[in-house]
């Protein structure tokens, strides 16, 4: 029983020692499977990357594209006025635009100009719009005494001005040439 025992021990040893190397045989093909997967990974990572520059670069010719479209728009739309210029595009940091629109006139935008400069470039508006459409409708012209600018209305103008001391509405008829 001893001799038994011995070689039950044995036995034992010796399966210890097999799962030992069956151990060390998974180990092996894990890292050999783990190796091969890191390889695929990194193609896949280098296929990804050149994807990523292909998309930017499309996305750099888009932005490009769009620059450029804004910008003959712009000169467009400008061509139809005479004195408004319109601010439609601004420039973001990243290159890309945000569309906008700003009427100015000799730079200054509209929200900075004075009353009389809006009048004025109302009229301008109201001019493109009104050929644009082939309409001609009356120009109410409120706070005329603001005006230092000619009246280059295509259309029919009534001046409304405030006056000091002029406790009555007036009506006059005012004969002039457009001069446009």
């Amino acid at each position: 029983s001893v001799v038994l025992q011995e070689i039950d021990n044995a036995r034992a040893a010796k399966a210890d020692e097999l799962a030992a190397m069956d151990k060390a045989l998974a180990q092996a093909d894990r890292e050999k499977k783990d190796q091969a997967r890191i390889k695929e990974l990194e193609f896949k990572e280098k296929e990804l990357a050149q994807k990523i520059a292909d998309v930017e670069k499309q996305l750099a010719a888009i932005e490009q594209y769009k620059a450029t479209q804004g910008r003959l728009i712009e000169e467009t739309v400008n061509g139809k006025f005479k004195y408004v210029e319109f601010k439609l595009f601004n420039e973001l940091l990243n290159g890309g635009l945000e569309d906008c629109c700003e009427a100015t006139l000799n730079g200054v935008p509209y929200m900075g100009m004075s009353t009389g400069q809006q009048i004025f470039v109302g009229i301008d508006i109201v001019n493109v719009l009104s050929a644009h459409y082939g309409i001609s409708v009356p120009l109410f012209i409120d706070h005329a005494e603001s005006l230092t600018l000619p009246i280059e209305a295509t259309s029919q103008t009534i001046e409304l001005y405030a006056q000091k001391k002029v406790k009555n509405l007036t009506v006059e008829r005012k004969e002039e040439t457009a001069n446009v």
